[in-house]
């Protein structure tokens, strides 16, 4: 038998194992994202929006661009030496 161990790349990102808060929000998004695929809705992203699970049109949500702000990139930048 192997000892494997699984690794989600999100939470390793994020800096550490999945808290309650995650594992509960993924429940609610995948419920959201199969309840919307069963009544038609397609061409949608699920997310949290005023800790509210809503699908939004991809379009939408592409279209909004944000400009990042110069300081916290030089801030990230210095704390990734």
């Amino acid at each position: 038998m192997y000892d494997t161990k699984v690794t989600i790349l999100g939470h390793l990102q994020r800096g550490g194992s999945p808290t309650c808060f995650d594992r509960v929000l993924a429940s609610r998004l995948g419920a959201h994202a199969v309840e919307g695929v069963l009544a038609g809705e397609t061409r949608k992203m699920v997310g949290l929006m005023d800790n509210k699970i809503k699908l939004t049109d991809l379009k939408m949500a592409t279209s909004n661009h944000f400009e990042l702000d110069n300081n916290l990139i030089k801030l990230a930048s210095i704390l990734a030496m």
